[in-house]
């Protein structure tokens, strides 16, 4: 075998790539991510869909090595150790993760099915594979490569891996999705449980020992956003959460973009601007001042659409009007627009 086979390489490009600099915390959480795939691919290829005494085994076959960085775009070379035995299952679990990325690109959810045929070593992939994704507000690209091949990564593989991932779980209501304040987390007292306070209410959300590694990272007091199989009340509200697939903390912080992307048209700016970003009783707010735009819904991605398509909508109304057309502070929105824009780009 070549050992490029052994080699997993995140490619980011986009804006900051051009810039020659990403955010280290960027860069760390998207290695992370990789390492938890590779981990939860092993696992599944070794264990055969059984639980067993695989762990050690799998952390040290299948643990990366960063190899190097190069320019241009960002590559983040990383690479499996040659095997301490002959099973080599961090080759393996390389060669089957690369298959899976390529045909979760394709859409082949028969391929995905087969290479993991235990739905909840599946479901434990594919959740870890939506984390590696770029986020919903993140200006960048992200593909993996392997062998010189790429694989371009996107946010609109989320919807893909979360229906893969819970094709064959128990009927237990609804897929659902919480934000709210961690304020437990109970391991070894009977159920592994997380507690979540939601609009006041205290919720409480259920794991299994295969997520104690992600369970781990979060910090009670911190916010933090849950998705999992949910047993809904009378109202149709989140009782609680069954079983979790994938947990997160989140961190408010102000978004810097150098472009906005809405349908196939993306405003290219002059200089990156800064996108204020807050979560107030169960509703994410996203506000550009110099244009005036507020955008607020209970999920952040509705609340981020809503941004794009009120820039784009605020662009259309007054960049082109000239001053007759338009009361002072339709001028003056109009000169802020066109300090900011560089150019509009239609795909």
């Amino acid at each position: 075998m070549a050992e490029h086979d052994r080699e997993l390489t995140i490619r980011l490009t986009g804006p900051l790539a051009e810039g020659g600099s990403f955010p280290i915390s960027l860069v760390a959480d998207k290695l992370a991510a990789l390492q938890r795939v590779l981990f939860n691919v092993g696992s599944a290829l070794r264990g055969g869909g059984k639980r067993g005494s695989f762990k050690t085994e799998v952390l040290q076959e299948c643990e990366l090595l960063f190899v190097q960085s190069r320019p241009g775009s960002l590559d983040l070379v990383t690479r499996v150790d040659h095997p301490a035995s002959l099973l080599d299952l961090g080759q393996q679990a390389v060669g089957a993760f690369w298959a899976t990325v390529k045909a979760v690109e394709g859409r082949d959810s028969a391929f995905v099915s087969k290479t993991f045929p235990d739905a909840s070593g599946r479901a434990r992939v594919l959740k870890s594979m939506v984390r590696l994704l770029p986020e919903d507000d993140g200006d960048y690209g992200l593909a993996l490569v392997r062998g010189g091949e790429e694989a371009a990564l996107s946010p609109a593989m989320r919807p893909f891996l979360n229906q893969l991932s819970t094709a064959e779980q128990p009927t237990l209501g609804e897929v659902r999705t919480l934000t709210g304040t961690l304020f437990r987390i109970e391991v070894a007292t009977g159920q592994r449980q997380l507690g979540i306070l939601v609009h006041n209410r205290q919720i409480r959300c259920f794991y299994d020992s295969d997520y104690e590694d992600v369970v781990r990272e979060l910090v009670p007091g911190s916010l933090v956003e849950v998705e999992g199989l949910a047993t809904l009340d009378e109202r149709g509200d989140v009782h609680q959460i069954e079983t979790i697939l994938d947990a997160r903390s989140l961190h408010i912080a102000p978004l810097s973009w150098q472009r906005v992307a809405h349908q196939n048209r993306v405003f290219h700016l002059k200089q990156p601007v800064l996108i204020r970003v807050d979560f107030q009783d169960g509703v994410w707010v996203h506000a550009l001042e110099s244009l005036g735009i507020l955008s607020y819904a209970t999920t952040r991605s509705e609340s981020l659409r809503r941004f794009r398509e009120e820039f784009a909508a605020t662009w259309d109304a007054v960049a082109n009007e000239p001053d007759v057309n338009l009361t002072d502070d339709g001028r003056h929105l109009r000169d802020s627009a066109l300090s900011l824009v560089e150019r509009e780009e239609v795909r």
